[in-house]
Formats: C-alpha cells, structure tokens, sequence
C-alpha cells in the first residue's frame, strides 16, 4: 500500500547530440562495429535506465532516455527517430536551453547529462551516478570536476538536480556557461547546492587514455579498441557460451 502512494522517482538520461560538430562533421553517424556512435550512446543509457528500474529496492524509480538537439538538426531526427528514446530541440549553441526545454516534456526529479561523442560510455558509471545522487539526495554530482577528476576523457557523466536546474536558469546567462551546461556550478560551488564526485579508484585520466570521438584520428583509435574487445569477446562466448558472458 505504501508503494502504491509513494510519488516515484522521475529520472531523465539526456544525451545532447548534434551532427554538425565543429571539429568533425557528421561524427554520431560514424559506424563502431555494426552500430552508429549515437546508438552506442543511447543503447548504454537505456541499459543503465532498465538497472535503475529493475534494482531500487524500496524506492520507486521511473527512468528515461532522451536525445537533446538541435531544433534544426534534421540529420538527428532523420537518423535516429526509431530509436528507444524521445527527442528534445533546442538551441543549438545555447544547450543549457535544450535542458530546460527538456523539462517542461518530462517531469523530471533529476536529468543525468551525457555527451554523444562517447561511444563506449558504460552503464554501470551512468547507474553509479543515479545511485549516489538519489540516495544522498545531492544536486549535483560528477566525475569530471577540472581539478580532481580521476576518470578518462569519454567516460564523462553528470547528474543534476531539479533544484540544480533552477539555479542554473537563475544564475547563468554567459553563452560559454550557456554551453557548456553545468561549468558555472562547478565553478561557484553554490552553498545552496549539496555537490558531489565520483572518482575512479585508478586513475585512468592520469594514464592519458581518451575514449571520446572528437576528430577522425579518435575514431580510428577507438574503433581500434573496439574491435580488439570485440575480438575477446567472441573469444569468450566459444569458450564459455553466451550466456554465462557478464558485461560489467
């Protein structure tokens, strides 16, 4: 009886997208093996949604998956429109508005920001981050703080609250901040916010590895990582069959 009177927990994963980046063009419609960048992205963030869901325990936790981009980006739409996820415009330079365009389509408690240049993001950092803030009720957690982050360029993921979404609409207007979402958090640190870190226990930043797409010669390297894990992976369902394969 409790559950059914308790309000759920509303979780939004948005990952902004665009397919005019400045640097390379077109790069989310890239192929990872027999998958598009973006998909890699949406696929990760569905699984972590469908974790969030299946194991939270006394808490009921209703949890989304949204593509944010550009109003004009028709090459989005087009694209990736069968996707499991909505879709959400807004500006294309102002993506602070994409967020809060988001809001008002979904009530959300909670928006988990994620980038699409990150193909092989892991759904168990996205589920870490949903964890810590929702149990700890912060409104702002990270693992990508500029001067102690431990984690690798490509596994970037960002919670925020809806508390933290007002103080962004109420505090920031320079279009760098605009931008960039959630820097002038970062660096205001506001007391009327509860913040938080997520760190890796190695520190992969130090180890120079860098895992997002950012120009043809990341692609290259990441799909050279890809393919070499793929390999083993294959390797692992003939020796032990598929089924007793566990991803982490």
């Amino acid at each position: 009886y409790r559950k059914c009177m308790e309000k759920p927990l509303e979780i939004l994963i948005a990952i902004q997208a665009r397919s005019t980046s400045t640097r390379f063009p077109g790069k989310i419609l890239e192929f990872l093996g027999k998958k598009r960048i973006l998909d890699h992205v949406i696929d990760s963030a569905n699984s972590a949604a469908l974790h969030v869901m299946k194991h939270s325990q006394n808490r009921i936790i209703n949890c989304g998956v949204a593509v944010l981009h550009p109003k004009n980006d028709k090459i989005i739409l087009s694209t990736f429109g069968s996707s499991k996820c909505i879709f959400i415009s807004g500006e294309e330079e102002d993506v602070l508005s994409r967020f809060i365009n988001a809001q008002k389509v979904v009530d959300f408690d909670y928006v988990v920001r994620l980038t699409s240049d990150c193909p092989l993001m892991l759904d168990y950092i996205i589920v870490k981050h949903i964890n810590a803030a929702t149990y700890n009720r912060l409104d702002y957690l990270s693992n990508v703080d500029e001067s102690c982050r431990s984690v690798a360029d490509g596994f970037d993921c960002e919670i925020i609250s809806l508390l933290g979404i007002d103080w962004l609409k109420q505090n920031v207007s320079s279009p760098s901040d605009r931008e960039h979402v959630t820097t002038a958090i970062r660096r205001v640190n506001p007391q009327s916010l509860n913040t938080g870190l997520v760190q890796f226990k190695l520190d992969t930043e130090e180890l120079g590895l860098k895992m997002s797409v950012d120009t043809p010669e990341d692609l290259e390297r990441v799909r050279a990582y890809y393919h070499a894990v793929e390999f083993k992976r294959q390797k692992a369902e003939q020796k032990f069959g598929k089924r007793n394969i566990y991803a982490i």
